[in-house]
C-alpha cells in the first residue's frame, strides 16, 4: 500500500470533549521541515495512537506537545486551555533516570515535584514486578527500567499522558504490563497519547489512530473503522502501508 495514496479521512467525530487539540504543528530545522501541519485530537478516557517508522516526526511532535522543542507554527490545547506542562505526564523515548539514582530516590523526587502523584499506586505496582525503592537504576535490565518509568508517569493525575515509544526494545511479557499500567491508569477525565512504531500489541486498546509518514498525518481513524473500512486490523494495515 502506498501511503501517498491513503488520503486523510474525517471519521472522527467531535462529540466528546478533547483532552488534547493539535492544530497544523510545524516543525522545521533549518531547510528540512519535520512536521508538517499536523493536526489531531485525543478524547477524554480514550486511547490514541501516533503510528510511523522511524524518522517519521513521532519524537518531534511528543517533544512539541511538551514544549520541548520550539514549534515553527501550530497550537496545542490542553483540555480546551492554553498548553500548562502540569497537566502533561510524559514518558520520553530514552531512559530519564539516573542510573546511579535507587527507584526510591525517583519516587522520593516525583513526591516532591508532583502534587498529583499517588505514591501507594507506585510501591503497590512495584511490588507486583517484583522491584524493590532499594534497588539501583544499574542493576537492573533495559525492560526493569521501562517498567519502572511507565509506572511513575501513570501514577500521577495528569489530564494527558503522552507516551513516547513505551514498549521499543522491551521483551513481550514487559511489554503486557506496561499495556496494562497504561489501561489500568487512564479514565474517563483523562487521556492517553502513545508514539510507537510497533502496533500489534497496542492496537487492541487504541480507540483512535493517526498514521504519520515523513512528517504528514496521512490517516486519521478509529482501530474500528480501518477495519470496517480497509478489512484489516491496525497492525495488518500498519505493515502493508509500510512493508514491514
Amino acid at each position: 500500500m502506498n501511503m501517498e495514496n491513503v488520503s486523510v479521512t474525517e471519521n472522527i467525530t467531535n462529540k466528546k470533549t478533547y483532552t488534547l487539540e493539535c492544530t497544523d504543528l510545524r516543525k522545521k530545522y533549518g531547510r528540512r521541515e519535520a512536521l508538517k501541519g499536523v493536526s489531531l485530537t485525543v478524547k477524554k478516557g480514550h486511547i490514541a495512537a501516533v503510528l510511523g517508522p522511524d524518522g517519521s516526526g513521532k519524537t518531534t511532535l511528543a517533544k512539541l506537545i511538551c514544549s520541548l522543542s520550539h514549534k515553527t507554527g501550530g497550537n496545542v490545547l490542553i483540555d480546551g486551555k492554553p498548553l500548562d506542562l502540569k497537566d502533561i505526564s510524559y514518558l520520553p523515548e530514552y531512559p530519564f533516570v539516573n542510573p546511579r539514582q535507587r527507584v526510591g530516590d525517583i519516587v522520593e523526587m516525583y513526591r516532591c515535584f508532583y502534587d498529583d502523584f499517588n505514591v501507594k499506586r507506585a510501591v503497590s505496582s512495584f511490588k507486583r514486578i517484583e522491584i524493590s525503592l532499594n534497588d539501583k537504576f544499574c542493576y537492573l535490565s533495559r525492560s526493569s527500567i521501562q517498567k519502572v518509568e511507565t509506572v511513575l508517569v501513570m501514577s500521577r493525575k495528569a489530564k494527558l499522558y503522552l507516551l513516547d515509544d513505551p514498549i521499543v526494545s522491551v521483551e513481550p511479557k514487559s511489554r503486557d504490563f506496561i499495556i496494562k499500567t497504561i489501561i489500568s491508569n487512564c479514565d474517563e477525565n483523562s487521556g492517553v497519547l502513545i508514539t510507537s512504531a510497533i502496533t500489534s500489541q497496542i492496537e487492541k486498546i487504541l480507540d483512535e489512530v493517526y498514521i504519520l509518514h515523513k512528517g504528514e498525518i496521512k490517516l486519521a481513524s478509529t482501530a474500528e473503522d480501518i477495519m470496517n473500512d480497509y478489512g484489516k486490523t491496525v497492525s495488518g494495515f500498519y505493515r502493508e502501508a509500510f512493508g514491514c
